[in-house]
């Protein structure tokens, strides 16, 4: 294996695992924060909540990365996403505590206060996150090389779209054909490889 490719894998990899882990630990860190300002003693029934946090946060938050011009996110729609999928979570962990009739653990102001500032550092992690991983996905030298098996409309379409989405991770280095460049009308951008 190509030890280029081997660490660009590694380094996605990662990268997403961050972006799966990332916002469960944000707002555990937000929850301890927040007990702490409040002098609220940080104890098993927190500690308990924390686990839960982390599980429901990465099943519930974690976006897969599905070709949104691969990594790269909008602002807007990111910033509802992040919010619905919270007062989601929110919504589970209210019918946890109240299931389980643990509420009364809890400092309500701790909580409250954690329920409305925990999205903004949670946006922030996302936007920041998304940002690292399209420019490690998308730099010149993580590009995989693409060649194109003849010279058509369609394959000349195909590689004008990958040439304008570096998210994709792939350089087209040209085309194989065996009819000759005059034949085809190769235009400027088309590079015929071989013979």
């Amino acid at each position: 294996m190509h030890p280029t490719l081997f660490k660009r894998g590694v380094l996605v990899g990662l990268l997403t695992f961050f972006q799966a882990v990332g916002p469960g630990i944000v707002a555990i860190s937000m929850l301890h924060g927040l007990a702490v300002y409040f002098g609220v003693s940080f104890e098993q029934p927190y500690l308990m909540l924390c686990v839960l946090i982390l599980i429901l946060m990465s099943a519930v938050m974690y976006q897969p990365p599905v070709m949104q011009n691969q990594v790269g996110v909008k602002s807007w729609p990111t910033v509802a996403s992040i919010l619905l999928r919270w007062l989601t979570l929110l919504l589970i962990l209210l019918i946890i505590g109240y299931a389980t009739k643990s509420s009364s653990f809890f400092s309500r102001r701790v909580l409250l206060t954690w329920a409305v500032l925990t999205p903004a550092p949670l946006i922030a992690f996302k936007l920041a996150a998304s940002e690292v991983l399209r420019r490690v996905v998308s730099s010149a030298a993580n590009a995989r090389t693409a060649v194109f098996a003849g010279y058509t409309e369609s394959s000349v379409a195909l590689a004008q779209r990958l040439r304008a989405n570096p998210e994709a991770g792939l350089r087209v280095a040209g085309y194989f054909d065996d009819r000759s460049a005059l034949r085809l009308g190769v235009q400027d951008d088309g590079k015929l490889l071989g013979g």
